[in-house]
C-alpha cells in the first residue's frame, strides 16, 4: 500500500566459493543485523574508508512499519552518512504531544525548536522506508557489502578476529573478521554465543501495535490515553506517519489472549472503538499488526575484546 517489499536472492560469498585464500580471508569488520543500527553504521564506516560486509537473516528490509518515530539526534546522524535528505523527502515532522485521561486532554507539550535547528524535534518515518534508503546507499558505495539470508549462528573470538558460523540456503560457512558489532537486536545470536545475560526488567504487560491506511485532517503528533472508556485501566498510543498510515498502539488486559487478540477480527474491533470515540468517521484499512512486550534491559559492558554490542 505504501511501500513494495522486494526480495534480495542470497548470493554466495567468497568463503563458499572453495579457494583457500578467499575461505581465510579477514574483514576488517563484520556487522551483524541489517537493520537501522546495523546499515547506519556500515555507511559511518565508509566515511572513514574502512571495509565492512553486514549479515543480515532475512532477505528483505523490515516487514512493517515499526521503529517509525526519529529524534532530531537521529536525524543529524543520517545527514552525516547522506541519507538524511531522501528521509525527508518521505518523512512528517511535528513536536507535538497530547495527552489524555480517558476523554479528557489533561497535558499537552510542545518540543522546542530553536530557529537555528535544521530538523523538528520529532520525524516519522516507517522502518521499512528507513532501511530501504539505507540499503540504496550502501549498493553504491564500493566500501560495504551486505550479505542477505545470511544467519549467524555462533561467534568464537580469537586474540587476532572473531569467526562467525554463518548458516545461508546454500550451507553453512565461515567468515572472520578483526572486529565484530553485533547490531541483532534483543535476541542477538552473539550476545547468546558469548554467554552473556541481560539485567535489567522485562513488563509483564502485553501491547499490540497495529498500522491502518486512514485519510484525515487531524495534525502530526503523538496522542497517549490513559483510562480510555472503551477499555478501562489500559494505555493506548497514536500517531500519524506518512503516506496516510496510522499507528496504534494498545494494552492487553492481563486475561486477554494474546493471539486471539492479534487476529485481525479482534484488530478491527479495537481500532473501530478507538475511532468511534475520538468522533473519527473517515474510512480506514488495516495494514499490519504486530505485538510486543516492553523490556527496560542492559549487558554490564558493551565492549568484549574484539566483539562489540
Amino acid at each position: 500500500m505504501y511501500f513494495e517489499w522486494r526480495r534480495r536472492p542470497f548470493q554466495l560469498p567468497p568463503e563458499m566459493s572453495g579457494d583457500r585464500a578467499s575461505a581465510e580471508m579477514h574483514h576488517p569488520v563484520a556487522i551483524v543485523g541489517g537493520g537501522p543500527v546495523g546499515l547506519a553504521l556500515a555507511l559511518n564506516l565508509a566515511r572513514f574508508g574502512v571495509r565492512s560486509v553486514v549479515i543480515e537473516a532475512k532477505d528483505m528490509v523490515s516487514d512493517g512499519s515499526r521503529a517509525v518515530a526519529m529524534n532530531r539526534r537521529t536525524m543529524q546522524i543520517l545527514d552525516r552518512i547522506g541519507v538524511g535528505t531522501r528521509v525527508l523527502e518521505l518523512a512528517e515532522t511535528w513536536d507535538r504531544n497530547t495527552t489524555y485521561y480517558g476523554t479528557d486532554l489533561v497535558y499537552e507539550m510542545a518540543l522546542p525548536h530553536p530557529v537555528h535547528e535544521r530538523h523538528a524535534p520529532m520525524t516519522n518515518l516507517q522502518q521499512c522506508w528507513m532501511e530501504e534508503i539505507m540499503v540504496r546507499a550502501i549498493e553504491d558505495d564500493p566500501h560495504v557489502e551486505l550479505r542477505w539470508a545470511s544467519r549467524v549462528t555462533d561467534a568464537k573470538p580469537h586474540n587476532d578476529h572473531v569467526a562467525l558460523t554463518i548458516a545461508t540456503p546454500e550451507g553453512d560457512y565461515t567468515l572472520r573478521a578483526d572486529y565484530v558489532v553485533a547490531c541483532d537486536g534483543v535476541r542477538s545470536e552473539v550476545r547468546r554465543a558469548l554467554g552473556l545475560r541481560y539485567g535489567g526488567t522485562t513488563f509483564e504487560k502485553r501491547y499490540v501495535i497495529t498500522d491502518f491506511h486512514m485519510k484525515s485532517d487531524r495534525p502530526m503528533g503523538r496522542r497517549a490515553w490513559f483510562d480510555p472508556p472503551y477499555s478501562r485501566g489500559s494505555t493506548v498510543l497514536m500517531h500519524k506517519t506518512p503516506f496516510d498510515i496510522w499507528r496504534l498502539d494498545y494494552q492487553l488486559d492481563d486475561d486477554e489472549d494474546a493471539d486471539q487478540a492479534a487476529a485481525p477480527e479482534a484488530v478491527k474491533r479495537r481500532i473501530t472503538e478507538h475511532l468511534d470515540m475520538m468522533g473519527e468517521t473517515a474510512p480506514w484499512e488495516l495494514v499490519w499488526t504486530s505485538m510486543y512486550r516492553a523490556h527496560a534491559l542492559t549487558l554490564d559492558r558493551y565492549t568484549h575484546g574484539r566483539v562489540l554490542f
